[in-house]
């Protein structure tokens, strides 16, 4: 019977799928620290939008977790997403603004009623047409935007160079130390068809794809023994 070794061995793959989106979701959760950074500072009046360069580093770092690895695509679905939950704390701010000077007109009695917060969350958009208003505001949202692309510049230039280097002509795959098919690769200690290979210590007749015949293998000859050599000597 002849016998030949079967490997189920697969090779690994390196290769780890992206979530996108549960890697949304990690950007997301990730950047509101940059948002809540933003009314924080904003409130104490200092540079709001240095929570920018905060917001950028934390969504990349939240898709890069929940996705499972970080692409170009990863990559620019967190800045956005940055971007856009910056806009909102900007806006937010923005509103708590407006009611404020609401509540001074009330109390002054320039105005008969005291809108609440959410009104004037939708009255909003109606005070930044007016550039008087929105030039102050718009400089704070810019620079916030500026900082957040500062702290992303360096995720995007690291990421689209490693894909282009993987991407590159010639490039080859990682080395796999156990072989395309078996975990001996190539160089199978076993030879390719019994696990004795080329180098059978029972010789060349008997193998395992030759079973072993006493016709065609002569028994070894006893060898005399020194006490046998020296009496035939004398």
């Amino acid at each position: 019977m002849n016998f030949t070794p079967v490997y189920q061995y697969q090779t690994p793959s390196t290769d780890k799928k992206e979530n996108v989106l549960a890697g949304i979701v990690g950007a997301f959760l990730f950047s509101l620290a940059g948002g809540a950074l933003w009314v924080v500072l904003y409130l104490v009046n200092f540079y709001a939008g240095l929570s920018g360069l905060v917001a950028a580093v934390c969504a990349v770092t939240g898709y890069k977790i929940f996705a499972g690895k970080l692409s170009k695509k990863g990559v620019i679905i967190a800045v956005v997403i940055a971007l856009l939950v910056l806009v909102l704390a900007w806006y937010g701010c923005f509103v708590n603004d407006l009611h404020s000077a609401y509540k001074e007109w009330y109390a002054a009695g320039e105005v008969d009623e005291m809108p609440t917060f959410f009104e004037c969350f939708r009255m909003g958009p109606l005070y930044l047409s007016q550039p008087e208003i929105a030039q102050g505001y718009f400089i704070d949202l810019l620079i916030g935007l500026a900082f957040a692309f500062i702290g992303s510049i360096r995720y995007i230039i690291n990421t689209f160079k490693s894909v282009g280097t993987v991407n590159a002509p010639g490039a080859t795959a990682p080395h796999n130390p156990y072989g395309q098919q078996n975990p001996y690769g190539q160089q199978n200690p076993y030879g390719q068809q019994n696990p004795y290979g080329q180098q059978n210590p029972y010789g060349q007749q008997y193998t395992y794809n030759q079973p072993y015949n006493p016709q065609n293998q002569q028994p070894p000859q006893d060898q005399p023994t020194d006490q046998e050599s020296s009496g035939d000597g004398q």
